[in-house]
């Protein structure tokens, strides 16, 4: 006689609130009336069973850090066959029941991430802190024997920060690794959110960091090995008369650290850890050459798309002469810091470079002294690909009156780009975000360990050869490099300002400016020459050369549209008796009008 397998039957999905008893009941039959068993994968604590007559009676208890939609696999077996169903255990909050727990501060160090990645937030060991909800970033202080009040400041802010809001946090439950907490936000809106406790990051893929105002993207890279070296972006607070063009360090100036990485510790091990900077730390004072130090580095983890790194770090004087005022001595100390910025993975690509176009990519970076009309050339934005294997990149200074055209060969491998300018031979390697836009990033060579790295990487892509007067022509706002409440520029054929006041749309005065032949605008601000009653931008520059006054002439050339958002190259020439410097980048501006 065949033996049949054993079944179960009854309501295989339940709710159960957290911090209650819930009992429930599933049905056993065997035609044969063999004796039973029961079995659960992965049966967790919190969830029992006991066979009685031809009944399996369960037993729910969970905690609120059982919070989640569980599925076990329920088994019953009469010694010779069995069947499986999926059992749902579905552990809901139950707000009555929650508590208000102490935890110490060793508790809840660290990075803390929200089991479906919508909120984000990382302790200190200096009572300081980083919140990152719905993808907004915030600096925070907090009160270390108590979480019940959270103060949020602008990130970057470290200067005459005024506190945005003031939040809390209650823990309800926690264990080692997780939290279950309920977050009260500036509106004073609470929500529960379980904390699960991020570990050192370790990925074998190259991340860049995105910027919708910038012309380039930092690389990380988190995997020492035999041939490429780890980097990441590290920061140290300038004097507070100081600020930066970068937005979200406001106070801070970056550097790339490069070396290697251990991603069991999270501990970054950089091969050079000491930076040069001068600072006035106040006016009229003499400014003070400086060496910033970092003792450590640690990579907290990766806090919702955010990369998150510890530092510790110290100024102090290069020269021993220097006299250490109270000032000087609060801006030495050491501090602890932690910075975060959002990386997304990027992968390798292989672009065409069709003969006859022009593209992007700071090509021409790596050639040695460059000069164009006596001006020491930096940057570099636009190459043009004129064969198989050759190329050039021109040149031009802002009021084009000099230029100069290097010639380059070239040899693509896939995603590898080997370019070899007068004799000297660099290699560029081409990655692509998950949305398309691809990057162009030298390969160098660590000095001190031997190792590649590739920490930046320039936007590429076919410049527009189709632009009209009309799109240069408008109202349009700096979305880098903006001055606070002189954020826009304006350009036509009868007015240009290239900063102009916040709440204005047209100008009610102009720069000197002209407008050269492929349609870019070169822009000449200069009160001098308003006193000296010039009227046009040709008589203004060779009056200010004449006099020996230094001046700053700037070229604006739109590289590329996007809906209402414009890529200009920007060309700058600096000119002073003692100085003659010119430097090639791009600005990105949106367009109001």
């Amino acid at each position: 006689m065949s033996n049949t397998a054993p079944t179960l039957s009854g309501i295989f999905t339940v709710d159960v609130s957290a911090k209650t008893e819930f009992n429930f009941v599933l049905n056993t039959q065997d035609k044969e009336g063999d004796e039973l068993s029961i079995s659960i994968d992965n049966q967790p604590q919190w969830l029992s069973y006991t066979i009685e007559n031809d009944q399996v009676k369960l037993t729910a208890t969970p905690g609120f850090l059982d919070i989640a939609n569980h599925v076990y696999e329920i088994s019953v077996s009469d010694g010779d066959k069995s069947t499986s169903y999926d059992l749902a255990v579905n552990i809901l909050d139950n707000p009555q029941k929650w508590e208000d727990l102490e935890v110490s501060p060793s508790e809840f160090l660290g990075a803390w991430e929200g089991a479906n990645q919508e909120f984000g937030i990382v302790f200190n060991d200096n009572d300081q802190g980083v919140l990152i909800d719905s993808n907004e970033l915030s600096r925070f202080e907090y009160d270390a024997q108590s979480l019940k009040r959270i103060d949020l400041f602008t990130y970057g802010c470290i200067y005459n920060c005024y506190s945005q809001s003031v939040t809390s946090v209650q823990v309800i439950a926690k264990s080692s690794n997780k939290l279950y907490v309920a977050y009260k936000d500036s509106s004073g809106d609470v929500k529960p959110i379980m904390l699960n406790k991020v570990q050192p990051h370790s990925s074998d893929k190259l991340f860049a960091t995105p910027s919708d105002y910038s012309s380039y993207s930092a690389l990380s890279y988190l995997n020492s090995s035999q041939t490429r070296d780890s980097s990441i972006e590290a920061r140290a607070h300038m004097p507070s008369n100081y600020t930066s063009y970068d937005g979200s360090n406001m106070h801070y100036t970056t550097f790339t650290l490069q070396g290697t990485y251990d991603s069991d510790t999270g501990r970054f091990n950089a091969h050079k850890k000491s930076f040069d900077r001068d600072y006035r730390i106040s006016y009229p004072d003499e400014a003070v050459d400086f060496t910033v130090t970092y003792d450590s580095v640690e990579v907290i983890g990766e806090v919702q798309g955010h990369l998150v790194i510890k530092t510790k770090y110290h100024y102090k004087p290069t020269n021993s002469d220097v006299v250490i005022t109270e000032q000087i001595s609060d801006f030495m100390a050491i501090k602890s810091d932690l910075i975060a910025y959002p990386i997304v993975p990027v992968s390798d690509v292989n672009p065409e470079l069709a003969i006859g176009s022009t593209y992007t990519g700071r090509l021409v970076s790596t050639y040695d002294e460059i000069k164009v009309g006596g001006y020491d050339y930096s940057g570099g934005v636009e190459f043009t690909i004129t064969g198989e294997t050759t190329g050039i990149a021109k040149l031009e200074t802002a009021g084009k009156s000099n230029s100069t055209t290097l010639p380059f060969t070239y040899v693509k491998n896939g995603s590898e780009l080997t370019v070899e300018f007068n004799g000297k031979s660099n290699k560029f390697n081409f990655y692509s975000y998950p949305n398309g836009q691809v990057i162009m990033s030298l390969q160098t060579v660590n000095k001190d360990s031997g190792k590649i790295v590739n920490t930046t990487g320039y936007y590429h892509y076919e410049v527009d050869q189709n632009i009209s007067a009309e799109d240069y022509y408008g109202t349009f706002e700096h979305m880098n490099y903006a001055w606070e409440y002189y954020d826009r520029m304006y350009l036509s054929a009868d007015k240009t300002l290239f900063r102009m006041s916040s709440d204005l749309l047209i100008p009610e005065e102009s720069d000197y400016f002209k407008v050269e032949a492929d349609g870019s605008f070169s822009i000449l601000s200069s009160r001098k020459c308003k006193n000296a009653e010039l009227v046009d931008f040709a008589a203004c520059q060779t009056y200010l050369s004449d006099i020996g006054y230094s001046h700053l002439v700037r070229n604006l050339k739109i590289l590329k549209k996007e809906n209402d958002i414009y890529t200009f190259k920007y060309t700058s020439m600096y000119t002073s008796e003692t100085e003659k410097e010119m430097y090639e980048g791009t600005r990105r501006f949106k367009k109001l009008n």
